[in-house]
């Protein structure tokens, strides 16, 4: 799909996807968009993680805030998460959507899976999102989400300049 992006950096799988909030026109072509949005990052984790073993946590962008209209993604990764990768991968997902910050740690149920949404444009401090690198060559139950991801989100006037 066009509107998807994905790259990985310091051992981190980053994915942009076309996750779209607000009210759905034609559900069908957006519930197929969604399953292919899965289909995607599940290959990629496969081909990243499971048999190269080059990455170690996973970063997705998306806008919308998971509502029973993005089912057709967040329900398949977190089975696939759960039950295929034994809750072994650090992700973190991240939306706007409703425009004010919100974090969930143990995003649907899973230890290893959190959820971010951050403040709505210019009228709260940036946001500061950190993604630790891990020096392992392998994906394992001691690397979590909590050690690999963290976030400020209220950056002094002094760090913004730096």
């Amino acid at each position: 799909r066009a509107e998807n992006f994905h790259f990985i950096h310091k051992r981190t799988l980053y994915f942009g996807l076309g996750l779209v909030g607000g009210k759905i026109k034609d559900t069908m072509s957006y519930s197929m968009q969604l399953q292919d949005h899965f289909e995607i990052v599940k290959s990629m984790i496969e081909q990243h993680v499971v048999v190269a073993q080059d990455v170690t946590s996973v970063v997705i962008f998306g806008h919308a805030f998971p509502v029973e209209t993005q089912d057709p993604f967040f329900v398949p990764l977190r089975q696939y998460l759960d039950e295929e990768l034994d809750n072994k991968v650090p992700i973190l997902y991240l939306n706007g959507d409703y425009h004010k910050y919100e974090f969930e740690p143990n995003y649907l149920g899973l230890s290893n899976f959190q959820r971010l949404q951050v403040d709505f444009g210019t009228e709260n401090p940036p946001l500061q999102v950190a993604v630790a690198a891990s020096s392992s060559s392998t994906f394992n139950n001691n690397w979590n989400a909590t050690e690999v991801f963290s976030h400020d989100r209220m950056l002094s006037n002094e760090t913004i300049k730096n």
